[in-house]
């Protein structure tokens, strides 16, 4: 399936605009948005050179970020980024801890159970608030716990080994 690491992350959405000074709203999909402050850039699409925009000034509102790029200056341009998501580059990203990835590595690896077979590839992670959620694609398809007694992610071999016991079949 999946042989390269993502050179982008996802951490946000664009939800709405937010006053007439072409300001936005985003909900992060991080579970760092104080990294936003940081951020001198963000990307709309990862594969564009002509898509970045620069950040002039962040705040809080509650769980949502206030934010406003130099090249947005009315309500009208800001209502157009409604819906998009916005992606920092991996040398952005927060350094990893031994035993520890970017669950955006994850997604497309090859899966296989404890005995070594092959069961599918994981499709798509489900983040829950309390535990993410494998949904793991094949003949059959399951759902999953990320749970650390149930995931070995080998990434560095392109694949991921599960243990099913505490996981549903989905067909």
């Amino acid at each position: 399936m999946k042989n390269t690491l993502s050179n982008h992350f996802e951490i946000g959405k664009i939800i709405s605009a937010h006053g007439i000074k072409g300001y936005v709203k985003i909900y992060p999909l991080t579970d760092q948005p104080e990294r936003f402050f940081e951020l001198r850039h963000l990307w709309l699409d990862p594969d564009c050179t002509k898509s970045v925009l620069h950040i002039e000034k962040v705040e809080m509102m509650g769980n949502i970020l206030r934010v406003k790029f130099d090249e947005i200056n009315d309500r009208t341009q800001a209502e157009n980024l409604k819906g998009r998501l916005v992606y920092i580059e991996r040398a952005q990203a927060s350094p990893l801890d031994k035993n520890e990835y970017y669950l955006n590595d994850l997604v497309g690896l090859a899966v296989y159970d404890t005995q070594g077979n092959p069961i599918g590839h994981l499709a798509d992670i489900i983040q829950t608030g309390a535990v993410d959620v494998f949904y793991i694609q094949g003949e059959k398809s399951y759902l999953l716990p990320a749970l650390q007694q149930n995931i070995i992610p080998l990434i560095e071999q392109g694949k991921i080994q599960v243990d099913l016991t505490n996981g549903v079949e989905c067909d």
